[in-house]
């Protein structure tokens, strides 16, 4: 078994916020990736590099993805595949790139923009925390899709079960202090195996 650890840094992370109340504002150098109904929606997207483990038969048997909480949310925060191809400088509430529209904005149209399979849930209900989404059998069948090859990795859109009530905050990789960026953790199995990796 080896473990992978993906932290990337403002240059190398892929994450946004998809924000209803300036749909076409680009959130992709925010420090802080909003959840849930602040006057309006609020949707976190991010992605992570994955290509270091893609395309050498490794197989993920464990995946955890975590985040820090800034500002506590206190409802269940449910992360989907997103399933439109988008980069952090150019996806909005409005568009998955430039000016190129989701099917429903917010990346809403499940079957078209995301896939209305939960991968992983959690509630951020301390501010000041790191919490994490641990993937169920779904979420790792998607991640070992991503590896092989056979799907593309547009990463995941987290969503709270309480859109219409209270906010939440996680920090982003534009944040400046390294140590409180997003991380995923893959624990996988590959020829040679036991080395622990870690990636910034």
């Amino acid at each position: 078994m080896e473990t992978l650890v993906i932290q990337p840094d403002s240059s190398t992370g892929q994450d946004s916020c998809l924000n209803q109340t300036n749909p076409a504002t680009k959130r992709g150098a925010d420090d802080i990736m909003r959840v849930g109904t602040l006057t309006l929606i609020n949707r976190p997207i991010f992605k992570f590099d994955l290509s270091s483990i893609t395309g050498i038969n490794a197989y993920a048997s464990s995946v955890v993805i975590s985040l820090y909480c800034d500002v506590s949310h206190g409802y269940d925060c449910n992360i989907y595949p997103v399933l439109r191809s988008w980069w952090e400088d150019e996806v909005c509430w409005s568009y998955y790139t430039g000016t190129t529209a989701w099917t429903t904005a917010g990346c809403g149209s499940a079957g078209n923009d995301y896939e209305n399979t939960i991968h992983a849930t959690t509630n951020p209900a301390h501010f000041h925390t790191w919490f994490d989404w641990t993937l169920n059998t779904a979420g790792l069948l998607r991640v070992n899709q991503w590896l092989d090859g056979t799907v593309t990795n547009n990463g995941w859109l987290m969503k709270s079960t309480s859109e219409g009530s209270t906010s939440g905050d996680l920090r982003s990789s534009e944040y400046t202090t390294t140590s409180l960026h997003p991380y995923i953790t893959i624990d996988y199995e590959f020829a040679g195996a036991g080395q622990a990796i870690f990636i910034m």
